[in-house]
């Protein structure tokens, strides 16, 4: 962050004086709260651009944002809402990318195919214990229920792989719910093959993928923008980040 930015270089240096997302969260709303909305859509703006460009401390910083739903709840819907309006008045791509409403997800979100034969003889309640509990054979079952309940428990589950936590976030179709579970659940979200899955994804919420591709990288990003199955949203979310560092490698002291 630069001096043109001061309140985003400040913010920035408390962030990462914290550990942890759900820290970093209430210290984002504690600041949201407390700034004008157009001092808080630069930022934000600033802060989103800076993660693109794969800076550590601000994607950081930017992680816990990715939560939209818990921070309106933080700081109430309106906030966002005018911080938002801020940034369509202004053009500020980076808010912009992170607050914007993409629609509903290019697929459909039914629950899928039904349990196997032994997950239908389970209880709701079995399947969630099941999903919490040690390595077996039923939790390898558990591991393909498609209902977000179970899914939720499964993604608390400290045994869980990556490779299994892959299959979910490319589950399709799937409803949105598990991709909010995803992003609250062990940090998951945080390692790029996940973060891949779920923007590749086109069941996930367009907000949540649209703001994940500040986090991929080059070549996955135009994969996306050259996949015409996923929403709108994140195809160009995915070609402005791409034109972001385009500009920064062209102008280095940007």
């Amino acid at each position: 962050m630069d001096s043109r930015h001061p309140q985003a270089a400040t913010l920035l240096r408390r962030l990462t004086a914290v550990q942890g997302d759900e820290a970093r969260q209430a210290l984002w709303a504690e600041a949201l709260e407390a700034l004008a909305e157009g001092i808080a859509a630069r930022v934000l703006d600033r802060v989103v651009r800076e993660a693109a460009l794969r800076r550590p401390e601000a994607v950081a910083a930017y992680l816990p944002l990715l939560d939209l739903p818990c921070l309106a709840e933080r700081v109430g819907p309106g906030a966002l809402a005018a911080i938002l309006s801020v940034a369509q008045a202004e053009g500020l791509e980076g808010c912009l990318l992170l607050l914007e409403y993409g629609g509903p997800p290019a697929a459909r979100e039914d629950l899928g195919p039904p349990p196997d034969p032994l997950l239908e003889s389970l209880s709701l309640g079995h399947r969630k214990t099941a999903a919490r509990g040690p390595r077996s054979s039923v939790l390898d079952r558990v591991l393909r229920d498609p209902d977000p309940r179970v899914v939720a428990e499964v993604l608390r589950n400290p045994r869980l792989r990556e490779g299994e936590v892959l299959a979910i976030a490319s589950r399709r179709p799937c409803p949105e719910a598990v991709f909010w579970f995803l992003l609250r659940r062990s940090g998951w979200l945080r390692r790029p093959a996940v973060q891949r899955a779920v923007v590749q994804n086109p069941c996930a919420p367009p907000r949540l993928a649209a703001a994940l591709c500040a986090l991929l990288r080059d070549p996955d990003l135009e994969d996306i923008v050259n996949d015409e199955g996923l929403h709108p949203a994140v195809r160009e979310g995915a070609l402005l980040v791409l034109s972001w560092r385009r500009q920064a490698a062209a102008s280095p002291q940007a």
